[in-house]
């Protein structure tokens, strides 16, 4: 019996696709973040000076050591953006 299951077991893990995921349609958790962003564009310089307020409530028992936040500058400025390469396009 033990036998078979581990063959059965190799047998799914050899078959899976390696880019396979689990595929959730619903937030694992309540959401609760927030946002302000004050931003200053000044044509002459070329340039944008940011101010960005966030806050982020963690409702879960795991310790979060870090948060991850993408800053996309120029994102829109052509397909190969990263913003447009990690969103699917070509």
């Amino acid at each position: 019996m033990r036998q078979t299951f581990l063959l059965i077991l190799v047998f799914f893990l050899l078959y899976l696709p390696a880019n396979s995921q689990l595929i959730v349609n619903s937030p694992l958790s309540k959401r609760q973040t927030y946002y302000k962003i004050d931003a200053k564009l000044d044509t002459s310089r070329k340039t944008i000076e940011c101010r960005m307020e966030t806050y982020w409530v963690n409702n879960s028992h795991d310790i979060v050591p870090d948060v991850r936040m993408h800053l996309y500058m120029n994102a829109f400025k052509s397909s190969k953006s990263t913003f447009n390469r990690e969103g699917g396009e070509p």
